[in-house]
């Protein structure tokens, strides 16, 4: 039993800062359903793969987690992840603002599917700004402090 039992995330995250949010809320018993695009997530080959052709990156982000395969700008796709919207509690994902599955995910849209979703975004530099359709990383993040 953890904390999180009986929470559900929607994870749609990539590269490193917030997949670590889904493990970690995974990590304190959140059900956590990652949704990769098909062909699998880069971080999955990012780096040396092991003998079962995955990274340990993959592997240390995506612990205690389930995933699905989705294109969820497909009409088939958008079905399904709507399904999904309506049986979790939160969604995370680090979509640049304006980018164009960033309109899929967004809190106004996806609140008309589930009323009491919680939407949590991570970007490089916000939601709102002049910065806030840039992508970013943490060296990025560095370089402009």
């Amino acid at each position: 039993m953890g904390a999180l039992d009986g929470i559900r995330v929607l994870d749609l995250s990539r590269f490193q800062a917030c997949p670590l949010c889904g493990m970690i809320l995974a990590d304190l018993g959140a059900e956590v359903i990652r949704v990769e695009e098909p062909g699998g997530a880069a971080d999955r080959t990012w780096g040396q793969c092991g003998p079962d052709g995955e990274t340990l990156l993959f592997k240390v982000i995506g612990r205690n987690k389930k995933c699905v395969t989705l294109r969820i700008n497909s009409p088939e796709g958008r079905e399904i992840f709507e399904e999904l919207v309506k049986r979790s509690d939160i969604v995370l994902h680090n979509y640049t603002p304006g980018a164009p599955v960033a309109a899929e995910v967004s809190y106004e849209r996806l609140k008309k599917i589930n009323s009491s979703i919680i939407v949590a975004a991570l970007s490089g530099f916000g939601q709102y700004g002049p910065d806030a359709e840039r992508p970013g990383f943490d060296g990025v993040a560095q370089a402009r402090a």
